[in-house]
């Protein structure tokens, strides 16, 4: 996939990569919760990837300014590419500084997709629960777990294996997401450099967090 969006702006470039070995075979999961349910069919393969540029998270940003405009290059040309990246958070985007001045990156592209004619996915092992946009929720909410331990996954969050269930989705929803994540940001942060406000449980980014005593796709939806 990292072959398929590459020379877009706001992507990194796959420099190199290797394959974690574990007693002469490749490093997997498969022999890995084997009581998961939901992750019984999925066969992931332990990788080292090596990237540039170098990037910084998002919330070191220096100026507000400098916020937009990362988030200006994080709506990348993805679809023309025919790709969907699937999981958009605020530990997928980072920001860094080249010859134009600075750029923002969208980083984790594991489970990034080609779009499909149906526009149906697999939601095995995909998105982060708190950045998921509204329409996603609705439909993945039959298959969300109410146990919070079990929510922070939703890969371990459904009885049923979810590599047979499929949702429709959209680069509709990508950019939902990364607006979640921007004002996820203006809340959370007061500052620049990582300076935190002291909110609430009751705020928003609480009530969308997967540890909050609340389920987010019920406090996103109502």
């Amino acid at each position: 996939m990292m072959k398929i969006v590459s020379g877009i702006r706001g992507v990194p470039s796959l420099v190199e990569y290797m394959v974690v070995d574990l007693g002469g075979t490749g490093h997997t999961c498969t022999y890995c919760f084997q009581n998961v349910e939901s992750v019984k069919p999925l066969h992931c393969l332990h990788l080292r990837l090596v990237f540039e540029p170098y990037a910084m998270p998002m919330q070191l940003f220096k100026t507000k300014k400098e916020l937009l405009t990362c988030f200006r290059d994080l709506v990348c040309k993805t679809f023309n590419r025919h790709v969907i990246h699937y999981n958009s958070s605020l530990n997928n985007v980072m920001s860094v500084a080249d010859a134009n001045g600075i750029l923002g990156l969208l980083i984790d592209w594991e489970f990034s997709a080609q779009i499909m004619a149906d526009d149906r996915y697999t939601i095995a092992g995909m998105r982060t629960l708190p950045f998921m946009s509204i329409n996603i929720l609705e439909q993945i909410t039959p298959y969300a777990s109410e146990e919070p331990s079990k929510r922070r996954k939703l890969a371990t969050s459904s009885k049923i294996p979810l590599s047979d269930v499929k949702i429709k989705q959209t680069w509709h929803n990508d950019l939902e997401s990364l607006f979640y994540v921007l004002v996820y940001l203006y809340i959370k942060f007061k500052g620049p450099m990582g300076l935190q406000h002291k909110i609430p449980d009751t705020t928003l980014p609480m009530q969308w967090s997967a540890d909050a005593s609340t389920p987010p796709y019920q406090s996103r939806i109502r």
